[in-house]
């Protein structure tokens, strides 16, 4: 049980800190048209979308907590990067699209969706390194 709330709380977190940076280094850049902590309500329940974000970063938190045992000799950094670059990108790219009746891969503008995996890659470093935390520790 340790893997997901462990996992859990450091998703969450991490959307909340590595995530929202991200957003907010892209946007001062001026790659992203909006800045971070978006209050807008999201459907169906209409919960701000940061705190959507935060729960959906905590389902991909015990996702980051059970694959990263798994790394085999890929530095744990490297693979928690490239997790959040990969997994959460092309889910939000391909999966969340059909369910949502929405373009694939988000639609235009190109650009931005081209720069959307990194916040995705800061979230999962931040929660990776939440995840070694003793008390939330359940690997190395």
């Amino acid at each position: 049980m340790r893997p997901v709330i462990a996992g859990f709380v450091a998703g969450a977190i991490g959307v909340a800190i590595g995530h929202q940076f991200g957003w907010l280094v892209l946007h001062e850049l001026g790659l992203a048209p909006f800045g971070f902590y978006q209050m807008k309500a999201i459907p169906p329940w209409g919960v701000p979308q940061i705190v959507s974000q935060c729960f959906w970063g905590g389902i991909w938190g015990i996702v980051l907590a059970y694959a990263l045992p798994y790394r085999g000799r890929i530095n744990y950094w490297v693979f928690a990067a490239l997790f959040g670059l990969v997994a959460p990108s092309l889910v939000g790219w391909l999966v969340v699209p059909l369910i949502k009746g929405t373009p694939l891969m988000g639609g235009p503008p190109w650009l931005l969706q081209a720069v959307r995996p990194l916040p995705n890659a800061a979230f999962t470093v931040v929660a990776a390194m939440i995840l070694l935390i003793p008390p939330l520790r359940s690997h190395a």
